[in-house]
C-alpha cells in the first residue's frame, strides 16, 4: 500500500527553544515514527509537508494510488484551523486516516462538546463559558477552567483548578489575554482519571483502559495534566503523572468507562482512532473531553494501550491505516 504522511509546518519551530514548541515539535517525532513504523510493515511511505498550500504539497500524490496518514493537528500554528485539512482532502478525493472535518471542528470547542454529549445523556461536569471575567459564577467550586478552544494541555496552567469567585475571575482573565478566546469553566471533579483509547468502526473497540498515576501529588487540586505536566520534561509534574496500563479498576467500572467512551466516541462522530478522557467521582465517570485523531507519538498513550492490547507500534499504524482503507471501501 502506497501511504502518504501528511504533517503541517510549525513557523519558527527550528528557533524556538521554549517549551510551547514541544507540541509542535510533537508531530514531527510521530511522522518520524509513522513512517519508519509502516515501511518495517513493507508499505511505500512518502511525507508531504504543508508550509502554505496543502494543494502544493499534495499535488505530486494521485488520490487513486495513495492514501493520506493525517498527522495534521495545526496549519501555520493555529489548532483551530486542523479542522480545514479534512476538508481539503475529501474534495481532492483522498482516503485519509482519521476523522472528518465536522467532528474536528466540533471536538476542538470543549463547550459544544460538552452540549452535544448532554444532548445524548451522556456525563459531564456542569460549565460555563466566560467571555469576561466579571459574568456571575453559575458553577459549582471546586472548578477547573480552560480555554474553550485548544488541545495539548494548551493554557491550562498549574493553577486551573480555583476554589473561590477570586481566584476563578484571575485564571478567566489569563485565559482570555494569553489565549484570545473564552475560558471555559466546568465543576472540577476530583478523583480517578482515565484515558480511553478506542478505535475502529463498526464497530468501535476499546483498548486496555490507562489510569493517570498522581499518588506523588498529594494535592488533589494540584492533580491535572498542565501544560507543563504534560510537555516540560524538567518539571516534577511531567515525571510523576505516569499514566498505568492496563488500570486496575474492577471489571463492573470498567465496562461502565468503555461503554460510555463508545457512546462518545460514536456521537461525535470519531473515525479510526481516538481518545476520550474521563475522571470518576465515586462510581461515577463523567466525560472530560472526546479528542479525535489523538496524539500517537511513541510516548503517547494510545501507542502505550495498543501494545496492552499486543500491538507494537509499527502493527499499532498499520491498523489505523487498515480502519481507514476499510471504511472508505464499506
Amino acid at each position: 500500500m502506497k501511504v502518504l504522511v501528511l504533517v503541517s509546518d510549525v513557523p519558527g519551530l527550528e528557533t524556538d527553544a521554549t517549551v510551547d514548541a514541544q507540541s509542535g515539535l510533537d508531530a514531527f517525532i510521530t511522522a518520524d515514527a509513522v513512517e519508519a513504523g509502516l515501511r518495517s510493515r513493507g508499505h511505500t511511505v512518502e511525507r508531504a509537508l504543508i508550509r502554505k498550500s496543502m494543494l502544493d504539497a499534495l499535488d505530486p500524490y494521485d488520490p487513486a494510488e495513495w492514501i493520506v496518514f493525517n498527522l495534521c493537528e495545526t496549519l501555520e500554528g493555529e489548532s483551530y484551523r486542523e479542522a480545514y485539512v479534512p476538508a481539503v482532502l475529501d474534495v481532492m478525493g483522498y482516503t485519509y486516516t482519521g476523522s472528518n472535518t465536522r467532528t474536528l471542528h466540533t471536538c476542538i470547542h470543549k463547550a459544544r462538546t460538552k452540549l452535544i454529549l448532554m444532548q445524548h445523556g451522556l456525563p459531564t461536569a456542569p460549565f460555563q463559558v466566560f467571555t469576561s471575567p466579571s459574568e456571575a459564577v453559575l458553577v459549582p467550586f471546586p472548578a477547573f477552567v480552560k480555554p474553550v478552544a485548544e488541545d495539548a494541555s494548551i493554557g491550562v496552567s498549574e493553577r486551573a483548578v480555583v476554589r473561590n469567585g477570586a481566584e476563578l475571575r484571575e485564571q478567566v482573565r489569563y485565559i482570555l489575554k494569553e489565549m484570545g478566546q473564552p475560558a471555559l469553566v466546568e465543576e472540577y471533579i476530583a478523583g480517578r482519571e482515565f484515558n480511553v483509547a478506542i478505535w475502529g468502526n463498526d464497530p468501535p473497540q476499546v483498548l486496555p483502559l490507562a489510569e493517570i498515576d498522581y499518588r506523588d501529588i498529594a494535592d488533589p487540586f494540584k492533580q491535572i495534566i498542565s501544560f507543563t505536566a504534560k510537555w516540560d520534561k524538567s518539571a516534577y509534574e511531567y515525571h510523576h503523572t505516569d499514566p498505568v496500563c492496563p488500570a486496575q479498576v474492577d471489571e463492573a467500572l470498567a465496562e461502565q468507562i468503555r461503554h460510555i467512551g463508545c457512546d462518545a466516541y460514536r456521537v461525535m462522530g470519531c473515525r479510526d482512532y481516538g481518545r476520550v478522557d474521563m475522571r470518576v467521582r465515586g462510581e461515577q465517570p463523567f466525560i472530560l473531553e472526546v479528542n479525535p485523531n489523538c496524539g500517537i507519538a511513541p510516548d503517547a498513550g494510545f501507542p502505550r494501550e495498543a501494545l496492552a492490547a499486543g500491538y507494537d507500534y509499527a502493527a499499532m499504524c498499520e491498523e489505523i491505516v487498515m480502519c481507514a482503507s476499510e471504511r472508505m471501501r464499506l
